[in-house]
Order: C-alpha cells, then structure tokens, then sequence
C-alpha cells in the first residue's frame, strides 16, 4: 500500500531492534526505512506494547549485541523521540 506524506505510519517491534542493532542484517534497510519516512514527514506511531517489546529484548543478550542499558534505550531518553507518537489503545 502506497502511502501520502500525510499518512501516519506504524511501526513495529522489529523495525525499531533492527535499526539499533548495527550486526543485524536488516540494519541498513531499517535505517533507510525510518530516514525515508521521518525525510517524508510521516507522523511515525508506536503502541506501549511495542516500547515494553523493544526494551525487552534490547535489555537482554543476544547473539548480535550485548544488553544494551535501561537508560539508553528508554523512549523518554532516546534523542529522536520527537519523531513518535504514542498510540493509546482504548478498550470498550
């Protein structure tokens, strides 16, 4: 699906490991991605569930990167949180 410059974008838990781990072989297409996306202006949105997803497994090793520390990987702390929104899921 094509998107306009105006189209809110969402993106998952993997996108956002993927661009942070620089071993990953999805590294250079998820950085792409995302600088395409922020160059567009797209508003970029994540859910809760997606950051508590992202600071679990970048918190713990792996085979591509030691754990990386609470406090860098915490979206209040992150520099480029500008470019996300929260999405708050209501329930009825």
């Amino acid at each position: 699906m094509a998107t306009t410059a105006a189209d809110p974008v969402f993106l998952d838990t993997n996108i956002l490991i993927y661009a942070k781990t620089a071993l990953s072989p999805f590294h250079a297409a998820a950085v792409a991605k995302l600088t395409a996306l922020t160059t567009a202006t797209h508003p970029l949105w994540v859910s809760r569930q997606t950051f508590r997803e992202y600071l679990a497994v970048m918190s713990r090793p792996s085979t591509l990167t030691a754990p990386v520390p609470m406090a860098t990987l915490s979206p209040t702390s992150a520099p480029s949180r500008r470019n996300f929104s929260s999405l708050k899921m209501v329930l009825s």
